[in-house]
């Protein structure tokens, strides 16, 4: 998928990047323009200038209030919405997303948040998107939930070589979990490998953006002790380097 010179209003401008299968995304920065792009892609609302080529490639945005997406009467009709043309069967879905056969015949608007967080996992599953659009949603997530999530999206990166898009204002979690990071006020002001980006802390602190901790502990070794550690997505690996270096 590739962006092209997109504008939109006074909001954005001359947002040019080209998304590739089996990478997960990250967008930080200004939130509103996080959700806004991800409006764009999704095709919720139209450039005023630019084009996005998605290679009629199919995608599918999890809002932040689930409220906003669900629209079937039963969880049952919810899910299989999408199901037509997928070889994926609703039994499948319901055992990933932890709604069993006694949830089917419920009435979606009973459901409490969370349950109602699982019923949008599960309609996108049955949809079997090519680009995954996640907008502020992770953090909505009990802890179980979020787990399920971030291995139904880091399998469906390798083994079904999807694009995942996620803008989120918790980087520490953006940082162990994505590929590339765009950081994003207006226009594009930094973007490429994850590490290269947020290692610029002064830019991040100017625009609020929250330094992941693993960053920070990486800087505070080379300050302390004048020992350049690289940058890890693991406390495991982070340790075994301290231990040898210092």
């Amino acid at each position: 998928m590739e962006i092209k010179n997109l504008t939109y209003k006074e909001e954005l401008k001359n947002i040019n990047y080209t998304f590739t299968h089996k990478k997960i995304y990250g967008i930080v920065g200004n939130r509103k323009d996080s959700t806004l792009l991800l409006e764009l892609i999704r095709g919720l609302k139209k450039p005023t200038s630019g084009t996005i080529d998605k290679e009629n490639l199919k995608s599918f945005m999890l809002f932040e209030s689930s409220d906003d997406q669900i629209f079937g009467d039963t969880i049952k009709e919810e899910i299989t919405y999408g199901l037509d043309e997928n070889d994926v069967s609703l039994e499948e879905i319901s055992e990933k997303v932890g709604l069993d056969e006694s949830f089917w015949n419920k009435k979606p608007i009973n459901l409490s948040n969370g349950e109602k967080r699982k019923l949008v996992i599960a309609s996108m599953l049955a949809f079997n998107p090519d680009i995954i659009l996640v907008d502020n949603f992770l953090n909505s997530l009990d802890f179980e939930t979020q787990k399920m999530f971030i291995n139904l999206l880091k399998r469906m990166q390798f083994d079904d070589h999807k694009i995942v898009i996620i803008a989120d204002q918790n980087t520490k979690l953006l940082y162990e979990l994505v590929d590339e990071v765009i950081l994003l006020n207006g226009e594009i002001l930094l973007s490429g490998d994850k590490y290269d980006v947020f290692k610029n802390v002064d830019l991040l602190n100017e625009l609020d953006v929250e330094v992941p901790e693993y960053i920070e502990f990486t800087n505070l070794v080379a300050r302390r002790k004048s020992v350049d550690l690289p940058y890890r997505d693991r406390i495991t690996d982070i340790v075994k380097d301290v231990y040898d270096n210092v």
